[in-house]
């Protein structure tokens, strides 16, 4: 790295231009020579232009400044670390979160269509039991019918078979009817 004797902490890294005529920007060294001092350098530094304009504006840092700024970057690297898993799992948690209402969402509709669909077989069911009475009703009444229909018969039968006992009995009774067998005998 070239390296600027200017190295003045007082000095407004904001007026800083390179050789190239850029404004160069005041960042902080994260290496482990250097933990935490700030310099300013070319944004076109690493670039095909080949400005090296580089400045520390922090003086050199002593080393046990050395040793707590490199165990501050390595907690700073581990919070980072551990800050990128945790957004990763909340990101996981997130499309989680939005699959399992999407699901709800599914779950309540097709609850409510079952619902619709239950109530409309209720009506269908209560509709058949009505029904289902009504025909039971008029079996009763069929049978009832037919019971009374075979009872009229079982009567006319009673009444026709008891008028041929009638018309048999006076018929021996006019006739004359002998019990030595002679059956036509006239008076």
């Amino acid at each position: 790295m070239s390296s600027s004797s200017n190295s003045n902490p007082n000095m407004s890294p904001n007026q800083q231009f390179c050789l190239c005529g850029q404004r160069s920007p005041l960042k902080t060294s994260y290496k482990e020579e250097n933990p935490g001092r700030r310099f300013i350098g070319c944004i076109n530094y690493k670039t095909n232009r080949n400005c090296k304009f580089f400045d520390w504006v922090d003086p050199p840092t002593c080393t046990r400044g050395k040793d707590f700024g490199n165990h501050v970057i390595k907690l700073l690297r581990k919070a980072a670390g551990e800050n990128a898993e945790l957004k990763e799992k909340l990101q996981k948690f997130e499309e989680e979160n939005a699959k399992l209402k999407r699901y709800n969402v599914e779950n309540e509709e097709e609850i409510e269509s079952l619902m619709n669909l239950v109530q409309k077989l209720s009506g269908e069911v209560q509709q058949l039991s009505t029904q289902n009475q009504e025909a039971i009703k008029r079996s009763e009444e069929l049978v009832n019918l037919s019971t009374l229909s075979r009872r009229k018969k079982w009567q006319k039968q009673l009444i026709v078979f008891s008028l041929l006992v009638i018309c048999i009995a006076m018929f021996y009774k006019y006739c004359n009817v002998v019990p030595n067998g002679k059956f036509l005998a006239l008076p």
